[in-house]
């Protein structure tokens, strides 16, 4: 869950909330979550003012995906995120040294209609898959540094 309270007001509560079951009995699948993209440290990325195109790449070595299981993990979905000088991420599906797919690609990306892409149909990613992935941030409208 993601709370944006951009005018920083205090009166503002959450009633919501998750729910957990637990059994005794493995489920068919099972489900995970990977974040792909740069170090979540709010330094990580310092992005100049006045910029129009700033192009950050990102990479998701081999070596990292060598423990998939042999069968492949299978991609039901993506979620692009970039914050708020963000207007295009893509990632790549990197496989043998060529790029065989997109992941997702959001050519046009705003970050007040985040979106979740469900994909057409799944992807399966393998052991040795490399992905790529590419920010671009544009910071024409900022006087100081962005982190």
């Amino acid at each position: 869950m993601h709370y944006n309270n951009l005018h920083q007001m205090s009166n503002r509560t959450d009633s919501s909330g998750m729910r957990f079951y637990l059994g005794n009995q493995l489920r068919q699948y099972d489900i995970g979550y990977l974040t792909l993209g740069q170090d979540s440290d709010a330094t990580a990325i310092a992005i100049p003012p006045h910029d129009d195109r700033l192009v950050i790449d990102s990479y998701c070595p081999a070596l990292v995906t060598q423990n998939i299981p042999p069968t492949g993990i299978t991609v039901v979905a993506a979620f692009p995120h970039t914050h708020l000088q963000g207007r295009t991420v893509w990632t790549k599906i990197v496989r043998n040294n060529k790029a065989v797919q997109y992941l997702f690609n959001a050519d046009a990306y705003t970050f007040n209609y985040q979106f979740q892409n469900r994909l057409p149909q799944p992807i399966t990613l393998y052991p040795g898959d490399e992905l790529a992935t590419r920010c671009i941030y544009s910071t024409t409208n900022k006087s100081d540094v962005t982190l």
